[in-house]
């Protein structure tokens, strides 16, 4: 099957080419609040929430990215159609690419994995597990980028839910 879409061509990627870029393709129709087509684009991958992604055969660091890139769609999806015990399937997704990353001692990726499991704890109204998950990401990110500030953002989303608005505040002040 060839993709519509120019940025994959299927014929002549290698499937952890493939794998890579279907994931980052998915992440970005997230942030444009396309669930369908992040959907769509994953599914030779992935059939949808609930089930595990096919990553036999990739290689470990793309397998992981495969994983997470799942369990961040998984959260998210699973958030906008209702779908229960999705946040603890993404939850369950996104360890098995935190432990890759470790190997790696990628503390990026790891940081970046822990934030999108803090955020399946808020979804689920957990928002002590959250600031844990979000406090222990953002001790890993010590430089500034796009990654912390996420992480920062979504901690000041978990005081304000918290009714902590002054800290919440505190922390987009202090990280302006």
């Amino acid at each position: 099957m060839r993709l519509a879409s120019p940025q994959i061509d299927t014929f002549t990627s290698a499937p952890n080419a493939e794998a890579l870029s279907r994931c980052e393709i998915a992440l970005k129709l997230k942030e444009q609040a396309n669930y369908k087509g992040a959907l769509e684009i994953m599914r030779p991958l992935w059939r949808g929430v609930g089930e595990r992604p096919d990553t036999e055969r990739l290689v470990s660091s793309v397998a992981a990215e495969v994983l997470l890139c799942t369990g961040i769609l998984t959260g998210w999806i699973g958030s906008l159609k209702r779908i229960k015990e999705a946040q603890e399937i993404a939850r369950n997704l996104i360890p098995e690419s935190i432990s890759y990353f470790e190997s790696q001692r990628d503390t990026k990726k790891v940081a970046e994995a822990r934030t999108e499991i803090a955020y399946c704890y808020w979804r689920e109204g957990k928002l002590n597990e959250a600031r844990i998950m979000l406090l222990d990401a953002l001790e890993r990110l010590t430089t500034p980028g796009i990654t912390r500030a996420r992480a920062l953002l979504k901690l000041a989303i978990v005081e304000q839910s918290a009714a902590r608005y002054h800290d919440a505040l505190k922390i987009l002040t202090d990280n302006s």
